[in-house]
């Protein structure tokens, strides 16, 4: 009896295990198939504005792509607009290298005292995409404006005053929050979308 349990218990075990190799050789393969653009094709597409030369030339110089998520069919993940005061015009970047993406805010569009926020390894955004199980890079950002950031904000206790853009992006449980330059740092604003799940 003891015997046939041992057996019974290492059958179980070698199949989570090979269950868990196929997850992991998945994930690994979704990882590769990620599509990167590379900085100085990023504004061949006909919808993106075009990148300064200065963040392209240091993008370069840093072996940076820039990852897309499966949900955008035109080139995304890099934009500008006024992230750190209001009236300048910043450039923010999701940059991946060695498959470790990071958002890199360059203050009035230079590549000077660049900001660097929400380190993540590239894997951990490989999600299913389907009921059938199927994977996809999910992370992307997007720069909810002070307007609606106002508007979300309401009927918060903090008080904050709206100038300029945020910075949106996706968490690992695919919840919407935004990092928001206030008193010289990035603050995370994680309950203005509670009601959006991605």
């Amino acid at each position: 009896m003891k015997f046939l349990l041992k057996i019974i218990l290492f059958l179980a075990v070698s199949a989570i295990s090979i269950l868990a190799q196929d997850v992991k050789s998945k994930r690994d393969i979704a990882t590769e198939s990620v599509i990167r653009i590379k900085p100085a094709e990023y504004s061949l597409s006909p919808h993106c504005p075009k990148m300064p030369k200065q963040v392209v030339r240091y993008l370069e110089e840093q072996n940076c792509t820039i990852p897309q998520s499966y949900r955008v069919k035109n080139h995304h993940n890099a934009f500008e607009g006024e992230f750190l005061r209001e009236g300048q015009h910043d450039w923010v970047v999701l940059c991946s290298r060695n498959k470790i993406s990071s958002i890199l805010i360059f203050p009035d569009s230079t590549p000077s005292e660049i900001q660097q926020i929400a380190q993540i390894p590239d894997n951990e955004f490989i999600q299913p995409i389907d009921e059938k199980g199927n994977l996809g890079f999910i992370r992307f950002i997007d720069k909810p404006n002070k307007f609606l950031l106002a508007k979300r904000h309401n009927n918060s206790d903090e008080s904050i005053e709206f100038t300029h853009n945020g910075i949106g992006t996706l968490t690992l449980n695919r919840k919407f929050i935004v990092y928001y330059f206030h008193n010289d740092m990035f603050i995370v604003l994680d309950k203005l979308f509670n009601d959006i799940q991605y």
